[in-house]
């Protein structure tokens, strides 16, 4: 139907019509009364339906997303519900309208419904994408028949969350569908609720080594899962509509890996790929984004057109943690303390900001640079801060005064980002420029170690392994590259994504970790004191000695 530009819009129990059931089933649809074959401008003109399975933009309660086809798909998820449950989803019209404004607790009703008829976790996955308020957040018909919960084999019995039988002739089918887009309100178990958002758990039997991988996330809103000891790209998702602003590894559920960009929040299983679950943040988000090194907030900028407020929000609660002001200008990024406890923002008012996340208070305003400040770190042991502007120079701050260490030339062009090694008493900082460099530098000394050249353009971001033995940059001619911070050799250039390379993560845990049946999650810790060394070329030196 939809292959033939052919809208049905009353998709109903009623206009289902079985010719002969399974094992062969033949399904036909009835009552093209209202169907509206799409103009050239791909438009529906006529608002009719019937309440309950009419989509919330059939009803006029959001604007029509950018598939008119994807009413059908409400449809079809509504319908569904109905041969789980028997009962109706959001069978009036004021639990669609607070369902659709985002209040997500209108479905609780629902929700609880699908836990007491027993559907597994992958059919309310399923559910939850063809329900998404959002139209553009439903997959196509096409994406919907690969979904990973039709592809599974199932008895002919009982439906255990499912309205298909056959379970034999699914072998074949095409490779599942693993929802890169959907629902914005889905979550790792059976509700549609936001209150509280549990932390999501691995849903697949596979078990991966996390000290083997690394994150990348681009422009083009994908991002993708590399082994670096293979070069090999694991898996690639369309996690976004627009630029990836920030990729996480989640250290309290290692198996886990987040995304964020604009007000989404977006949850991955990391050894499949598949998609658990979004969080919704902000409706109005900025060019800067921040997980906590927790992973149990997220910092974003907002407030437009100008971007100079910072909202922090718990991700377990899903509110409002901390509304952070007084910036004069964008601000273009955030960086949390290794403790969580402290936010640093760098803004186009040429000024680094420090806030005490607990009273929401700014400790320090750090005045120096002669251009807006774009990239912004803390080290470690969090006695120091890095912060990189347009003026082309690094300066290094010391926490406790707030006042400025050195400063650290060489760049032709803006630091666009600035990152410490990871290592406790590390004195190694890495910056990435647009000319097209990453330089490794001694803050101690205030030296230059190495300059890392290769790439073709803007060099976007960087970051350490958790050992500090390799160095990823980000850049914006659409690749990733490998260094050894030692003898600065490129050992790989990674390629596959279609646009600038906005950021770049490695797990901060190390060890094997197994995604498990029934959401459990196991994790195998390495024996870690082999990773923590000395840098070669910066042994022997006090980080925090004055410099003049």
């Amino acid at each position: 139907m939809h292959e033939n530009s052919f809208v049905h819009r009353d998709l109903k129990p009623q206009n289902i019509l079985v010719v002969y059931p399974g094992p062969d089933w033949l399904v036909q649809i009835s009552d093209f009364g209202i169907s509206r074959r799409l103009d050239e401008d791909n438009t529906v003109t006529k608002n009719q339906g019937t309440l309950g399975f009419m989509a919330p933009e059939t009803l006029g309660l959001i604007p029509e997303g950018s598939s008119p086809y994807a009413m059908d798909i409400w449809s079809l998820g509504a319908l569904l519900f109905v041969v789980l449950t028997k009962e109706r989803f959001l069978p009036d019209r004021q639990r669609h309208q607070d369902y659709a404004s985002g209040n997500l607790a209108a479905a609780d009703r629902e929700a609880e419904m699908l836990r007491t008829s027993g559907v597994s976790e992958q059919c309310a996955r399923f559910l939850r994408c063809m329900l998404a308020p959002s139209p553009d957040d439903r997959p196509s018909s096409d994406e919907a028949s690969k979904h990973g919960w039709l592809a599974e084999p199932r008895e002919t019995g009982g439906h255990q969350g499912s309205a298909r039988h056959g379970g034999e002739g699914s072998a074949g089918r095409a490779t599942p569908y693993l929802a890169p887009e959907e629902a914005s309100t889905a979550g790792a178990s059976a509700t549609w609720s936001s209150t509280h958002v549990a932390t999501p758990q691995p849903i697949a039997a596979e078990t991966v080594d996390l000290s083997r991988l690394l994150a990348s996330a681009s422009f083009d809103g994908t991002i993708k899962l590399w082994d670096w000891t293979t070069w090999q790209c694991r898996w690639t998702k369309r996690a976004h509509r627009g630029i990836v602003q920030a990729v996480a590894f989640l250290p309290n559920s290692p198996g886990c890996l987040a995304s964020a960009s604009g007000h989404n929040v977006k949850y991955w299983e990391v050894a499949t790929g598949q998609y658990l679950q979004t969080v919704k943040e902000s409706s109005d988000s900025g060019r800067a984004t921040a997980f906590s090194p927790d992973r149990q907030s997220v910092a974003f900028a907002t407030g437009q057109p100008f971007f100079k407020t910072i909202e922090v929000r718990k991700l377990a609660a899903a509110h409002l943690g901390q509304t952070l002001k007084g910036h004069r200008g964008f601000v273009n990024s955030l960086a949390f303390s290794p403790d969580s406890r402290l936010l640093a923002s760098a803004s186009d008012d040429n000024t680094v900001r420090v806030w005490v996340l607990a009273t929401g208070t700014c400790r320090w305003t750090l005045d120096g640079h002669r251009g807006r400040v774009t990239s912004v770190a803390f080290s470690p042991d969090s006695r120091q801060l890095a912060s990189g502007s347009d003026d082309n120079t690094i300066r290094i701050w010391v926490l406790g005064t707030g006042r400025r260490r050195l400063t650290l030339r060489g760049h032709g062009g803006t630091v666009k980002a600035v990152v410490f090694s990871p290592l406790h008493d590390s004195r190694l900082l890495a910056s990435a420029s647009a000319d097209r460099t990453v330089k490794l530098w001694d803050v101690a000394q205030g030296d230059c170690k190495q300059t890392l050249e290769g790439h073709g353009d803007t060099v976007i971001a960087a970051a350490f392994s958790p050992h500090a033995r390799l160095v990823a940059s980000a850049s914006a001619d659409k690749t990733v590259k490998v260094w050894d911070p030692v003898t600065g050799a490129c050992l790989r250039t990674l390629e596959g994504h279609s646009d600038t390379v906005s950021c770049v993560a490695f797990p901060s845990d190390l060890g094997l970790v197994t995604a498990a049946a029934k959401s459990s999650l196991a994790l195998a810790p390495p024996d870690r004191t082999e990773y923590f060394g000395t840098h070669p070329s910066l042994a022997g030196t006090d980080p925090n000695s004055e410099v003049s």
